[in-house]
């Protein structure tokens, strides 16, 4: 029903060194390899709705928590993704 993922040039896959990590439907994990010795983590992320429940709104959020706490200190961090974000108070919930 939700899904998240990582598209990467094939000629850059033979220099990852970590798979993927699938954390749950709406989080998943890419570590790459920079120069001397450094790494970048990026999270791919797709946020429930606004009409979704508090507990699941909730879950993913915790869950993102301590998907950032896991990411190594001195790696280079980049979150990506569908945060369904609402901009101001004056919508309508279809």
């Amino acid at each position: 029903m939700h899904g998240v993922g990582f598209a990467i040039r094939s000629s850059l896959l033979a220099q990852i060194t970590e798979s993927p990590v699938g954390i749950n439907e709406r989080l998943m994990t890419l570590r790459l390899p920079l120069i001397k010795g450094r790494f970048m983590t990026v999270v791919s992320t797709y946020a429930p709705t606004l009409v979704s429940d508090e507990i699941t709104k909730d879950s993913f959020y915790s869950c993102l928590r301590a998907t950032l706490q896991a990411v190594p200190r001195n790696d280079r961090l980049i979150i990506l993704g569908d945060f369904n974000a609402r901009v101001g108070t004056n919508h309508i919930v279809v």
